[in-house]
């Protein structure tokens, strides 16, 4: 098997819904690209990826731990988007499952090891999936962990039909409240579709509908979430390329992830991020 030297530490079967054409045609898809300079076009076969990002030695049990599940969730997506829709609550436990592996997978966790971290990578994966989203209720079967995610969670699926949703190289977004973390996580899934988890008994939820200006709040908190890079349809325009610039100058330091031989840590925000709130939720 040949060794692969630069994976992508964001799935290029996920990035390729944001093709510029609307054509999702995996490593072949274009996208823009933004960072603290520009935003330019690249193919996805050269974006989100790293040099031995799993290690320094031999990747592919972890690429291929990550592939198995990326193939299933491209598979499911492009269904949706030509109306195949599965059961809400079965979307929603497997769009959980997603986020789990997209956290895990994040490029502020590269080069720690010598070693694949294959085990470090499953346990993380099963423990955010377990302990955070099933609150330890696990029951191994896609049926019972979605009935376990519909009983702790309302699930949201957003469409946008006029502006379009952004992703970064940290595409799930995870905010507290005091006595929960997290209480809400948030995916897109589409330049025009996205998700959202809420925690029941944490928010009060107004409506599924979203403004404009909630749009570009998710978008905003998106740039906020992310490392270094924002991944759209479109470059970015000068607010919000000037807010990413300015951002990582004035990011709170304090978010910050650990992930070594023996440990996993992920650190988020509080909602509301400097009082960027949604209208959807009280």
């Amino acid at each position: 098997m040949n060794k692969t030297i630069k994976p992508h530490f964001v799935p290029a079967s996920y990035l390729h819904f944001w093709d510029i054409q609307g054509n999702p045609s995996g490593r072949k898809s274009k996208i823009y690209v933004s960072d603290t300079l520009q935003s330019d076009e690249r193919s996805i076969s050269k974006s989100a990826i790293i040099k031995n990002f799993y290690s320094k030695s031999d990747p592919n049990d972890a690429e291929e731990y990550f592939q198995g599940f990326e193939g299933k969730w491209s598979h499911l997506v492009k269904q949706f988007l030509v109306g195949i829709i599965p059961d809400p609550k079965i979307f929603g436990s497997i769009a959980l499952m997603q986020c789990a592996h997209l956290l895990v997978r994040n490029r502020s966790f590269e080069n720690h090891s010598s070693s694949e971290r294959i085990k470090l990578f499953k346990q993380s994966v099963e423990t955010f999936y377990n302990q955070k989203i099933l609150n330890n209720e696990s029951l191994n079967s896609v049926n019972d962990n979605a009935d376990v995610v519909n009983k702790n969670w309302h699930i949201l699926i957003f469409n946008s039909s006029d502006k379009n949703f952004i992703t970064s190289d940290n595409p799930v977004l995870t905010l507290n409240t005091a006595e929960n973390y997290p209480a809400l996580i948030y995916l897109p899934i589409h330049p025009k579709w996205s998700i959202m988890a809420i925690k029941k008994n944490t928010f009060n939820i107004n409506r599924v509908k979203l403004t404009d200006k909630d749009i570009d709040s998710l978008n905003k908190y998106m740039i906020m979430n992310c490392n270094r890079e924002v991944y759209s349809t479109i470059p970015l325009d000068d607010q919000n390329l000037d807010l990413l610039k300015n951002w990582m100058i004035a990011k709170p330091k304090k978010k910050q992830n650990w992930f070594d031989d023996e440990f996993f840590r992920l650190e988020s925000y509080n909602y509301p991020l400097f009082g960027l709130k949604f209208s959807f939720i009280e």
